[in-house]
């Protein structure tokens, strides 16, 4: 899908744990909410495990209708026994559908259908949160699909609006950013509110926790930091630049790409800005750290390695426009193109290549939704821009399971 410095962009986010309000920070960097979404508040970008590209499709499923969510992964159970809990991924899509598939096979453990079209759904624990575009909150049982709760939130008489950040998940509570400013949070057992703020101005960004704060960012040149227990104001940063692209953390600094090319690194107990570097390129998908590397995507195609202490950039590598955050795992950064391919850069190398190319990608399709991917046990999982939701492997072996089923 073609995106401008103005398109909102829907991403996923992470989780922090805290009890009795005291706060427990989270410091691995090991592991990503693409990977399995509600479980790293960091928002590193890591995938646990290594991917080997060029990729084939272990098995596709078919969500009829354009725009395929980005996708969270949780062990549940299957069946009776404890000992079945395999990996599920959820994903919201097509025209009014939310589904759990079995990782390992492909197989529909539950489909739902909806009276509007679903965003991007986040899974933690035995529960999964999704917000539908007519403003209705829903909260549905992961291995059933069976309603937990629904609610239609307003703010001052005003529907909250359809053009909302993804949630995140924090202990016993659920956060939500919204386009008209709203910042909300629920009680996940029962969808009682918690606490709420107004910004004033849309929220693009995804938030995330770090540190037992939920940080924002908005469209009004400001990043905030809340106490995700209570909703009490920590810090409030001014910005030169809008934000929609989403944020990183690497549990002591946020990093906040402005969406005409600034990057921040924002120190996350007081707010203070450490250094900024303008990488002269609009950017609207998000960032991924690894290691002393922060990756940062462009409108022009460009992935950019900048040094996350002091802001220099390292190099870069040319490719398509992208149309996906970028994520890690082992040496290689994944991101799908707006030309219907998936790129994999060789960090090492300094190298991009061609992994995988959808078929069904049309050049004179518009409207296109790419949902960020997400990647599990060796397997990558990503929509194509149409209809169709995928599981890649290693080409070899995608080819071998397929002649096995014949």
């Amino acid at each position: 899908m073609r995106k401008t410095v103005l398109v909102l962009l829907v991403l996923f986010l992470g989780v922090s744990f805290f009890g009795c309000g005291e706060e427990k920070q989270i410091t691995t960097t090991e592991s990503s909410i693409w990977s399995f979404a509600g479980k790293d508040s960091l928002r590193s970008g890591r995938a646990v495990g290594e991917i080997l590209p060029p990729f084939g499709a272990l098995w596709t499923k078919r969500l009829d209708g354009l725009g395929i969510s980005s996708s969270s992964i949780l062990k549940v159970k299957i069946d009776e026994s404890e000992s079945a809990r395999r990996e599920v991924v959820f994903v919201s899509g097509g025209e009014k559908t939310t589904a759990a598939m079995v990782v390992e096979t492909g197989e529909t453990l539950w489909q739902i259908n909806l009276p509007s079209r679903p965003l991007a759904p986040v899974a933690s624990e035995n529960s999964v949160v999704f917000v539908t575009m007519d403003g209705v909150i829903q909260c549905v049982d992961a291995e059933t699909g069976n309603q937990n709760w629904a609610l239609r939130y307003t703010t001052e008489g005003e529907k909250i609006s359809y053009e909302v950040a993804q949630p995140v998940i924090s202990g016993d509570n659920v956060f939500f950013g919204f386009g008209n400013g709203l910042v909300l949070g629920l009680n996940i057992s029962d969808g009682k509110e918690v606490w709420r703020k107004n910004l004033g101005d849309r929220i693009n960004s995804s938030p995330i926790v770090v540190s037992g704060k939920l940080i924002v960012a908005d469209y009004s040149k400001e990043v905030a930091a809340f106490r995700s227990y209570n909703g009490e104001e920590v810090w409030k940063t001014e910005l030169s630049e809008p934000v929609i692209a989403q944020l990183a953390s690497d549990g002591k600094t946020v990093f906040v790409s402005g969406v005409f090319g600034t990057i921040y690194a924002v120190d996350v107990e007081i707010g203070t800005i450490v250094w900024q570097s303008n990488i002269e390129d609009s950017v609207v998908n998000g960032s991924c750290l690894v290691g002393d590397s922060l990756f940062v995507p462009t409108t022009s195609g460009k992935i950019v390695n900048v040094n996350k202490l002091t802001g220099e950039v390292i190099n870069s590598v040319q490719s398509d426009v992208p149309s996906t955050g970028v994520v890690s795992a082992g040496d290689n950064l994944l991101f799908a193109t707006e030309t219907g391919k998936l790129m994999v850069v060789d960090i090492k190398g300094n190298q991009i290549s061609e992994a995988y190319k959808f078929e069904t990608w049309k050049e004179n399709v518009s409207g296109q939704s790419f949902g960020d991917i997400s990647i599990s046990s060796g397997k990558v999982f990503v929509s194509d821009g149409q209809s169709k939701f995928f599981c890649l492997v290693p080409k070899d072996i995608a080819i071998n399971a397929h002649s096995v089923d014949k």
